[in-house]
């Protein structure tokens, strides 16, 4: 089977250094190369779909028609298997259930999942990204919340959300149109709703907005002809008088400020995130979108959306129009009304809420505007036609439909008084670690950056009660894995953190220093001990991780409530310099095993 990185390369999709980068970034944050690339910017779902069905030569779904649950399939498939090797049922025909997978060619997944289920499975392929989200809308299956993060930085919108935003754009034309014709006035606006209705036309046209004509100056007046004065005789000498001062310049006109649009404008400083993350929440669950997606599912969308979109006081709502409609399935008129309330919390929050369609305030110079992602090398020569079989697979889509098929409505009535499986919670022991068992165990036993975190977590054993992982991505923190305590993998999963907010990981963060010492009552601080159960340790440990001068992860040590860690903290900045290396070599021996693929 080809390796998905060559095919990338070979196709033009991406070029040699995306590729790299894209092994680096997987190596070190985790997850399939294909997910890393979206993450990058150099890949969208589309083409990665594309080159997944090519790979592993079976068929696709369009994701956007699994719009509802199907009870049915659901208890024919059991969510340990669902869980166990990231696999959602799709569609039960006769004894046939289709599957799709982020890995179709794991024969031994096919075969238990054949086993359990008394059914052929014929397996489909999705992005990995595209699985997880399936999974935690219908089974409720917790992932990484990085995950939601990728999805937020993929830029390409798909292209029923376009049609459903010029909708609301041409609705709000229509109504503006309406209000001129009811009004006395006639064809009167005001100067607001006028730069609304230019903003959405420019926007709809995909043109850009015309510049101001530049001043013209008035033409002088044609100066008079002087005639040369007749000689005089030469004046007696006097005394030179002083220079007359030089003539003073007039004050130009006052001119008169700008009138002020009467809604927030941006700045920066301290932003209101959780405020307005909670204020978007009871607008969305006031309005009814818990009759559209699970309020689980909403809550950790807004935690990524907020401090991801909220820039300058300015907050952008076209993702989140976006995001409803193709994940939820939100009809365009219950949308509109409910953007159009939120936006009515302008005041009250102190923000710029920008509906759909409308232009974004230009921001304060001091926010880093992100580069362009490098424009992927240009495809080489075509290749040979695939074979006729392949040609096949690549263009074909099974076809999925909200409506349940005989054999899964029979199930569901089969199953109806079946409880529901419980997962087991089995949580892997991590054996503690001496420094030179830990240092030895990086040089020769790391084959993924999970034995990166057992190392560490193992030698941290011998200082905290408590230990976390962190990674770092776009200024959040995201748990990785912890182990103490009431903490487990799924718990520390669930934890978000943004570096925005004065806390101890932002001063670790922004200095690349550890930190031990008293945990600040900060708003942030406080928030990060509530999801670790509420107690208050005397003090706690931070460190980073670098790579390449690059905060990459943090590990965080406590004793539990009103307890102190040890001060003799050496060997852990010993064992943190020597993780570097690790994933430099981990890092290699991906890209080595790449180059030898192609």
């Amino acid at each position: 089977m080809p390796e998905l990185g060559k095919m990338l390369v070979e196709g033009g999709a991406v070029s040699p250094q995306q590729l790299d980068e894209g092994v680096k970034n997987q190596v070190i944050f985790g997850g399939r190369l294909g997910t890393n690339l979206i993450e990058l910017g150099y890949l969208d779902e589309q083409t990665l779909t594309k080159y997944l069905v090519k790979k592993h030569n079976v068929s696709t779904v369009d994701w956007h028609s699994i719009s509802r649950i199907k009870p049915g399939l659901l208890k024919i498939f059991p969510k340990k298997l669902a869980q166990k090797y990231e696999a959602f049922p799709v569609k039960l025909d006769g004894n046939k259930l289709w599957v799709v997978m982020s890995d179709p060619a794991h024969l031994g997944a096919i075969s238990e999942m054949s086993f359990a289920t008394g059914k052929a499975i014929k397996p489909l392929v999705l992005p990995e990204v595209r699985i997880f989200d399936l999974l935690q809308r219908f089974y409720g299956i917790g992932r990484e919340l990085r995950y939601i993060n990728v999805a937020m930085i993929y830029k390409e919108k798909p292209v029923p959300a376009k049609a459903a935003i010029a909708r609301i754009q041409s609705r709000r034309q229509e109504q503006l149109k309406e209000k001129i014709q009811a009004s006395p006035d006639g064809d009167l606006l005001s100067e607001e709703e006028f730069e609304k209705m230019s903003v959405w036309q420019t926007a709809e046209r995909g043109e850009a907005e015309p510049a101001p004509p530049a001043p013209t100056e008035a033409a002088a007046p044609p100066a008079p002809e002087v005639m040369p004065p007749a000689p005089a005789p030469e004046p007696p000498p006097v005394e030179p008088s002083p220079p007359s001062p030089p003539p003073v310049a007039a004050a130009p006109a006052p001119v008169s400020p700008p009138r002020p649009s009467g809604r927030p404008e941006p700045r920066l400083g301290p932003q209101p995130f959780k405020e307005v993350a909670q204020a978007l929440y009871a607008v969305l669950m006031k309005n009814g979108v818990d009759q559209y997606m699970p309020k689980a599912t909403l809550q950790e969308f807004l935690k990524i959306f907020v401090p991801n979109q909220l820039k300058a006081r300015v907050l952008g709502l076209s993702y989140l129009a976006n995001w409803l409609i193709m994940e939820a399935d939100a009809p365009v008129d219950w949308l509109e009304a409910t953007l159009s309330q939120f936006q009515k919390l302008e005041s009250k929050l102190d923000i710029r809420i920008c509906l759909p369609g409308e232009k974004l305030p230009e921001l304060p110079r001091e926010v880093p505007i992100p580069a362009p992602s490098p424009v992927a090398a240009p495809p080489p020569p075509p290749a040979e036609a695939p074979a006729a079989a392949e040609e096949e697979a690549v263009e074909e889509l099974v076809e999925v439909s909200d409506e349940e098929t005989a054999e899964e409505a029979a199930a569901e009535a089969e199953l109806e008084e079946l409880p529901e499986e419980d997962l087991e919670e089995v949580e892997e022991e991590i054996e503690q670690l001496s420094l030179a068992q830990a240092q030895q165990k990086l040089v020769s036993e790391v084959n993924d950056r999970t034995d990166i975190s057992r190392i560490v977590l193992g030698f941290a054993r011998s200082y905290f009660l408590r230990s976390l992982l962190f990674t770092v991505r776009s200024g959040i923190l995201f748990g990785w894995d912890g182990r103490g305590g009431s903490l487990n993998p799924k718990r520390v999963e669930s934890i978000t953190l943004g570096l925005g907010e004065n806390s101890l990981f932002k001063t670790v963060h922004d200095l690349r220093c550890h930190y031990l010492g008293p945990i600040l009552p900060t708003p942030a601080n406080s928030e990060f001990l509530q999801k670790l159960g509420g107690e208050q340790p005397n003090n706690a440990f931070v460190i980073p991780i670098l790579v390449n001068e690059k905060v990459v992860y943090m590990l965080y040590g406590d004793n539990g409530h009103g307890q102190n860690v040890p001060f003799d903290i050496g060997e852990l900045l010993i064992l943190a310099q020597k993780i570097p290396a690790a994933l430099e070599q981990l890092i290699k021996r991906k890209k080595q095993a790449h180059a030898a693929a192609a």
